[in-house]
């Protein structure tokens, strides 16, 4: 029984002792959370994309840019109105109503931030500052 303790023993710490076992063990947990972590940060890295409109008449060009400024307000919205709803329940109608009279996605913004800092001051500093798409 010694004998097979002896050669256990021998070819443990020869295993050990490479330097291969180490890398693969350190290797395997950073590339398990790589992978986990990886949809995460992509997710939240998305450029601003670019644009061009080539049109032969202006009125095509003020229609597509009208078209582009108003799904921009509508995801704007969207985000004003997530936000409320979770971060500020109490606010989130006044909020809405707020940045839907104002004249543009800026003032909306800031016409919804400051009924949301009026009314919870807690959720403002946490305020969504959605950047266009576009």
């Amino acid at each position: 029984m010694r004998e097979l303790y002896l050669i256990a023993r021998r070819d443990y710490f020869a295993y050990v002792s490479a330097w291969g076992f180490w890398v693969s063990l350190i290797t395997a947990p950073v590339l398990v959370a790589a992978i986990a972590l990886a949809p995460v940060l992509l997710s939240r890295v998305e450029p601003s994309r670019v644009l061009t409109i080539v049109a032969e008449q202006p009125s095509d060009a003020q229609a597509a840019m009208a078209a582009i400024e108003e799904a921009e307000r509508a995801d704007t919205r969207t985000a004003v109105q997530a936000f409320a709803a979770a971060a500020a329940p109490e606010a989130r109608e006044a909020a809405v109503a707020a940045y839907d009279g104002a004249a543009n996605r800026i003032a909306g913004l800031e016409a919804a931030r400051a009924v949301v800092a009026a009314q919870a001051p807690a959720a403002a500093q946490a305020f969504p500052n959605p950047t266009p798409r576009y």
